[in-house]
């Protein structure tokens, strides 16, 4: 038996999705939302009920691969779930406040609701590392205890930035110097005379740049765009953002273009043109 499809599905459920699923859950509409979270719920049932099946007849490793395909689902559910209860929220706009760097920012934030998704799969490989701890006591324990092991050292090396603080749902800061990004581990800062967005038919990024400067962090299991120019470009994922990634891109392009506006930023002023800008006023 192939293991491909079940790892695409663990792949897809709980990295990143497939792109239509980010597109519909970035809707927010409640009936598109829905449907889509009875489709993932439908689809995860059965290899659900399967991988119980295998840990409580002691098969593990088998039990792994069903709990991968059936599991993931419900972390896709729990994003869709918080993403919908933001949706109505996205849209307050930039605010004042520091950058990382500490230079007075114009900044979207991004909102906490960005971490549920990390903390449900880290959930679900909590949970999959007991099953196989159950299964080897039931069957095999020594595949059991190895796929248990696996599943632990891979829990704790993707929990522990976000335990020890080091991910953040971040945001995006725009200040005199240049534009500064912050998501889960990731950090990028990139000098004005540096900035260009991705195009407009991709997602929300920055293409990279030898000026600018990017700290990946060792930790990537992140919703980020997957459709950008390269490899090496900044994405920003615009999900959880306080205003559409359309928006963003605006606002950003203006102050790019415009060198003689940036001393604003970080002031009230670069808020009320931001407010216009973002309209194509």
């Amino acid at each position: 038996m192939s293991i491909g499809p079940y790892l695409a599905a663990s792949t897809w459920g709980a990295k990143r999705g497939p792109y239509f699923f980010r597109r519909v859950l970035d809707t927010g509409r409640t009936v598109r939302v829905v449907l889509l979270l009875v489709a993932v719920s439908v689809f995860s049932a059965p290899w659900t009920a399967l991988w119980v099946y295998l840990v409580a007849t002691g098969v593990p490793l088998g039990s792994l691969m069903m709990g991968l395909a059936g599991l993931s689902g419900y972390a896709v559910v729990a994003d869709g779930i918080a993403r919908w209860w933001w949706h109505p929220r996205s849209t307050s706009g930039p605010v004042v406040t520091t950058a990382p760097s500490g230079r007075p920012a114009t900044a979207w934030l991004r909102s906490g609701g960005a971490l549920v998704r990390p903390v449900a799969v880290t959930v679900v490989f909590v949970v999959l590392a007991v099953g196989e701890v159950v299964a080897s006591f039931v069957g095999d324990r020594m595949w059991g205890l190895i796929g248990a092991a696996v599943l632990v050292a891979f829990t704790a090396w993707f929990a522990w930035p976000l335990l020890l603080g080091r991910a953040r749902a971040g945001g995006l800061y725009l200040t005199e110097h240049g534009v500064e990004h912050v998501w889960g581990s990731d950090r990028a800062d990139v000098p004005w005379e540096a900035v260009q967005l991705t195009s407009p038919v991709l997602p929300l990024g920055l293409s990279r740049h030898p000026l600018a400067q990017r700290d990946k962090g060792g930790w990537q299991v992140w919703d980020v765009p997957d459709r950008l120019i390269g490899s090496d470009d900044v994405p920003v994922p615009s999900a959880y953002l306080t205003d559409h990634a359309e928006a963003v891109r605006a606002v950003v392009h203006r102050f790019a273009v415009d060198p003689r506006t940036r001393s604003a930023l970080g002031t009230p002023q670069s808020i009320e043109w931001a407010r216009r800008w973002r309209t194509g006023g």
